[in-house]
């Protein structure tokens, strides 16, 4: 068994508790669970997510263990996810490969779940054109409207900012359809975005002006 393993410490989980929070704030959605939690409890929620979107269908690393390092560490065994993230293929990401990318979202949306951190480090492409969903330690499950269509906005800004507006819109087109894209645009606002992504837009705030200003029946 090709094995990957995480390692977790009470600094990951103070990161990912201000990332929620800041999610929160920007997205004016309600708490839902706690911002601190213990790191042996975040690394089994990960493990859990890699096993609920094995239900739904989707491609995910399955947990193999969890176990307890140390107070404050904690380590998740998992298979190792195939194929090249979309952040390896810059400039080379092609339309079809963001579209499977679209597809597989538009089915994790499907099941209410956001992913909370849907940067192109987020999604792989295996060999044969598959779509796999990582990095899932931000995942929420039951997720309102108002993240999921925060996981879609930012997702067509990392690509955009990877390959341009034409081809990142005409990826969104053909993996979500004309009334997913139109659904889609009016979320793409600079202040909705992850921080991480609004750290990777500076000097390119035009970028998300071009998307806005895109007739999605074109």
């Amino acid at each position: 068994i090709d094995l990957a393993v995480d390692m977790r410490s009470d600094a990951d989980r103070d990161r990912d508790a201000v990332a929620r929070l800041y999610g929160r704030i920007r997205t004016r959605t309600a708490a839902r669970g706690e911002l601190l939690v213990p790191v042996e409890e975040a690394t089994e929620r990960a493990a859990f997510m890699g096993l609920w979107l094995d239900r739904l269908g989707l491609r995910a690393a399955q947990p193999h263990a969890v176990a307890r390092l140390a107070p404050g560490a904690a380590l998740l065994a998992h298979d190792r996810v195939p194929g090249t993230r979309l952040s390896e293929r810059g400039a080379d990401l092609d339309v079809d490969e963001m579209a499977d990318a679209w597809r597989a979202i538009a089915a994790l949306h499907t099941g209410h779940v956001a992913h909370g951190a849907l940067d192109l480090d987020a999604v792989a492409i295996d060999g044969d054109g598959n779509a796999w969903l990582q990095r899932l330690q931000s995942a929420s499950l039951d997720a309102p409207d108002a993240l999921l269509m925060t996981d879609r906005a930012t997702f067509l800004v990392e690509c955009t900012l990877a390959v341009g507006a034409e081809q990142a819109v005409a990826a969104c087109r053909a993996g979500l359809g004309d009334d997913g894209l139109r659904a889609t645009l009016p979320y793409v606002q600079v202040p909705a975005l992850p921080l991480r992504t609004r750290l990777r837009l500076r000097r390119n705030e035009k970028l998300v002006s071009a998307l806005r200003a895109i007739d999605p029946k074109t």
